[in-house]
């Protein structure tokens, strides 16, 4: 809606003309002086493309195309070339290779260029002069650039435009001064060139209503001042609207900015000169502030649907110390400029008349200042003399003079004295006559503008009061020629009708002549109708009897069909009947199958125990050979996930006892603290342990395998018990070894998720905030989003917090399952995070590590850490911790200890990551895991174990 515009300093003044002889000559008449001639290469480029140029014919006499061609030179700027119909072609050269662009627009870019001419007709030469000194305008041809086109070919200071190969390109005189912007980037801008500086722009305004031409898109880039010549231009002159011309290309949304878009503007996309007194009053208001370029004195709210920020009060602070009602008069018209309602703000022309009175009054008061100024200078002169004086006077000393010259030297020193105090007041009172006169002059000359502002407004009432009458007389001359039209059309509907009703009678006779005619041949037709119906008769009776023999045909097929059908319907019955025989002998194979798989799995669990009469080590002697056995990697899993389940878990066989139960009755007086619920016996320890060893040495095999087995062993760390169960009694704060294991195997990370879990991760709530800003370039350097670096400023809990409001839901399985999904958003994403390029200290630093610890100090992994990445997961796990505190103190429903027991967020290990997240604590398994197994979670834990964990050896 709003297109960027940094075409700085690029504009034709609007409503100024150039001499067109000038433009447009091939040699100049008058001797210039040459500022640089072409080398040899460019000027042989440069003949080509003026012949081309020359050569190139017009279709017609009413051809008024601009030619345009180009000339390209890698190792020369590019050269442009123009023709008119009857004119000589202009060279003009782009200075693209020796300069970079000045401006930058929505399509394009702007260069500056030279106007080249031929010196003797011998030698191109870049000539001095400002007419010379261009710009060219490249950008790709759309409606903006088309507008503006037509914008600059009305102001006649172009030497062309043109379109190579969907590229327009346009050339445009290139002005002196600066944008508003840079100016307002002044903190020392006299106040004085302030007001010539709104002068000029509001005169340039009214060059545009004058004109009848209205600029969309006015801000401080959009204009250049020159402060030499006191005149100001307006820029990016797309869709620049006239008046005049309502069949110009119309811009599809609104055009304009949203600091200073006029609230008509935006909502309704109605332009007219008011539009432009709003926007150049939040410039003015802005410009007179202390502090323009931050733009607190006023700000549109046009896009949001609300007033204008406004501050009045830091518009001329500094004047309104000494001369209140001036401000308060100057302030109170920027405001009517401003105002939401465009009929309160006043025209373009009054709005310069008032700027031009207000910049008058402040020579005044800035004048009269001065005065003042010396004024009291010179008093405080006279009265450090006085000072002086007196202390001259005290300091005699009697001793040294008589009293004679005592008294001769008081007397002196006496009128002096009276001397200069007559002369302070007369100072004073010359200062409060020049005040006065001052207040006197300044209040004149603002009655005698206020008189022409009343003036003013008296004309464009008495003008408002013609438009009116004459409105109402257009009314009252278009109602009578409504209701003689209306009259005229009444009678010419009777004319009409009689018309239609003379034709009416005409046709009837016509008619009743040829009805006669018409019974005539009826009565013949109807002798001859009689005649063909009996042979039809004949016909009809020949045709029933053959088709009441093909009817016999027809239904003698169709008994053999419905035969046909009664066999086939039999012998569907009877395939039906066997393939439920086969089934039967389907599911009886399954059961055997069953049997014979569940078998191993059975005796394994009766040596799970710790009774007297089942040898402790023999369930560790058993398992290997047995595992071993199973050909597939898929029955191994579910033997590791159910033994682990059954052992952790403590389940009793057909009701029985439970396999493992204490012996010893000094156990409560142990002195080192167990986990609360799951109180492992030795041999439940033991049996636990050797399934874990042989579910890890299963996973070796696997990672070595082919794809499908590094998918399968993937997903088995994921999900399967005996890859994340702890058998010691006693916490450790670590993640255990599968996750270790994944780090230490090149390329595991493309097996961990399928392309269906990539899709549904990568894109999350807060996707665009969890990256390093590098784009996959290790060359570029960190760009955090501006959430992420508020969050790095704030504590651990402070950021938790902040990190918790951003995420859906209000729940705390919520807030866990969208932690979840950041989570798995920053692994899935490749391009998220990228490790920056290393130095030479980089590198020795991993040479030594790699030495010491026997490892490379930067692994290609399944994660490829970097410490950004590292940093925003170890905030993801503060974030859950956070959500975890209302879990602790009540019982967990069944979809909480679900989310708690499948998190990877919660067993993802930093342990190998150490060089990229230093000294960090790796507690929220450890809390997690005490959480699930509390008194009051235990048996919901274990009832969610056996439910997801149950041997299902029929589906194998």
């Amino acid at each position: 809606m709003f297109p960027p515009s940094d075409h700085s300093r690029v504009v034709t003044r609007p409503m100024q003309a150039y001499p067109e002889q000038a433009a447009r000559s091939r040699e100049p008449k008058e001797a210039v002086k040459t500022l640089r001639e072409l080398s040899k290469r460019e000027a042989g480029l440069a003949t080509e493309l003026y012949l081309e140029l020359k050569n190139k014919k017009h279709n017609t006499n009413t051809d008024l195309a601009c030619h345009c061609a180009v000339k390209r030179s890698p190792q020369s700027d590019t050269l442009v070339g123009f023709k008119w119909p009857g004119k000589n072609p202009v060279i003009i050269q782009v200075h693209d290779k020796s300069n970079k662009y000045i401006g930058r627009g929505a399509f394009g870019y702007v260069y500056e260029s030279s106007q080249l001419v031929i010196k003797h007709g011998r030698s191109w030469i870049v000539p001095e002069g400002d007419q010379y000194k261009r710009v060219m305008k490249i950008q790709e041809e759309s409606d903006d650039a088309q507008t503006e086109v037509s914008f600059q070919l009305q102001q006649q200071g172009t030497l062309g435009a043109g379109i190579i190969n969907g590229v327009r390109y346009l050339d445009q005189l290139r002005l002196p001064g600066e944008t508003l912007k840079s100016f307002f980037q002044r903190p020392d801008w006299p106040l004085g060139e302030k007001f010539e500086c709104a002068v000029a722009i509001l005169e340039c305004a009214q060059n545009y209503v004058v004109g009848d031409k209205l600029h969309p898109d006015l801000k401080p880039d959009n204009m250049i001042y020159d402060p030499a010549k006191k005149q100001a231009g307006f820029i990016d002159n797309a869709h620049v609207r006239d008046v005049h011309a309502p069949a110009d290309i119309r811009p599809e949304g609104p055009r304009g900015t949203p600091w200073f878009i006029a609230p008509e503007q935006y909502s309704g996309m109605h332009m007219s000169q008011k539009s432009m007194v709003f926007s150049l009053g939040i410039i003015l208001l802005n410009l007179f502030s202390n502090t323009p370029d931050h733009y607190e004195a006023a700000r549109s709210r046009a896009v949001d649907g609300l007033q204008p920020e406004l501050h009045p009060e830091k518009v001329l602070s500094g004047l309104a110390q000494t001369n209140e009602g001036f401000v308060r008069q100057f302030v109170s018209f920027l405001l009517e400029m401003v105002a939401n309602d465009k009929e309160l703000r006043p025209q373009m022309s009054v709005c310069l008349a008032q700027m031009t009175a207000f910049q008058s009054a402040f020579q005044v008061i800035s004048t009269s200042e001065n005065k003042i100024m010396q004024q009291n200078e010179q008093v405080n002169h006279l009265q450090k003399q006085l000072s002086l004086l007196k202390k001259k006077n005290a300091a005699m000393k009697l001793d040294h003079k008589s009293q004679e010259e005592i008294r001769r030297l008081t007397a002196e020193g006496d009128n002096k004295q009276r001397l200069l105090q007559e002369t302070l007041l007369q100072q004073e009172q010359t200062l409060n006559d020049m005040k006065e006169a001052q207040k006197k002059e300044l209040d004149g000359m603002m009655k005698e503008q206020n008189k022409a502002l009343d003036k003013e407004k008296q004309r464009n009432r008495e003008l408002q009061q013609q438009a009116v009458l004459l409105e109402r007389r257009a009314r009252n001359a278009e109602s009578c020629q409504k209701h003689l039209s209306e009259k005229l059309q009444t009678m010419t509907v009777e004319v009409e009708q009689l018309t239609d009703e003379a034709k009416r009678m005409e046709l009837n006779l016509d008619s009743h002549c040829r009805t006669v005619d018409e019974l005539k041949g009826v009565v013949s037709e109807v002798e001859n109708r009689k005649l063909e119906v009996e042979q039809a008769r004949v016909k009809a009776e020949e045709k029933i009897t053959k088709y009441e023999l093909a009817l016999e045909c027809e239904r003698n097929d169709h008994k053999k069909s419905m035969d046909r059908l009664r066999e086939a319907v039999a012998q569907k019955k009877k395939l039906e009947s066997e393939k439920v025989s086969e089934a039967e002998k389907v599911h009886e194979l399954s059961c055997r199958l069953y049997e014979n798989l569940y078998a191993p799995l059975a005796s394994l669990k009766i040596l799970a125990s710790n009774r007297a009469d089942v040898d402790k080590a023999e369930f560790a002697k058993k398992l290997p050979g047995i595992l071993e056995a199973q050909q597939s990697y898929f029955v191994k899993i579910i033997y590791l996930n159910d033994l682990a389940k059954s052992i952790f878990c403590n389940e009793t066989i057909d009701g029985a006892v439970k396999p493992y139960t204490h012996h010893s009755s000094f156990r409560p007086f142990s002195l080192y603290s167990r986990r609360q619920q799951v109180d492992f016996t030795d041999t439940q320890r033991m049996h636990l342990e050797a399934v874990v060893s042989e579910a890890k040495v299963l996973v070796e095999k696997m990672l070595n395998g082919n794809e499908e087995c590094k998918r399968k062993v993937c997903q088995f760390l994921q999900e399967g018990f005996a890859a994340r169960v702890q058998f010691t009694d006693v916490f450790t704060k670590d993640n255990g070894w599968v996750e270790p294991l994944m780090a230490a195997t090149p390329g595991i990370a493309k097996y961990r998720f399928t392309p269906k879990q990539v899709a549904e991760f990568s894109q999350s709530r807060l996707c665009k905030e969890f990256n390093d800003g590098r784009e996959g370039d290790p060359a570029k350097s960190k760009q955090l989003t501006g959430f992420m670096t508020s969050l790095e400023g704030m504590n651990e809990t402070d950021a938790a917090k902040s990190l918790l409001k951003m995420l859906p839901g209000k729940a705390p399985v919520d807030k866990l399952v969208a932690l979840e999904h950041e989570f798995l958003s920053i692994l899935t994403r490749p391009n998220a995070y990228t490790r920056g390029e290393q130095g030479t200290a980089a590198w020795l630093a991993e040479s030594m590590w790699e030495i010491v610890a026997g490892e490379k100090y930067i692994r290609e992994d399944i994660d490829s850490p970097s410490a950004t990445k590292m940093r925003h997961i170890a905030l993801l796990r503060s974030g859950y911790a956070e959500a975890l505190t209302s879990l602790k103190d009540r019982e967990l429903t069944s979809p909480e200890v679900e989310v708690l027991s499948n998190s990877r967020l919660v067993r993802f290990s930093p342990a190998q990551y150490q060089h990229e997240l230093q000294n960090f604590q790796n507690e929220l398994l450890y809390t997690v895991t005490t959480l699930l197994e509390s008194r009051q979670n235990f048996e919901t834990y274990k009832d969610y174990l056996c439910q997801k964990y149950s041997a299902k050896f029929a589906t194998v």
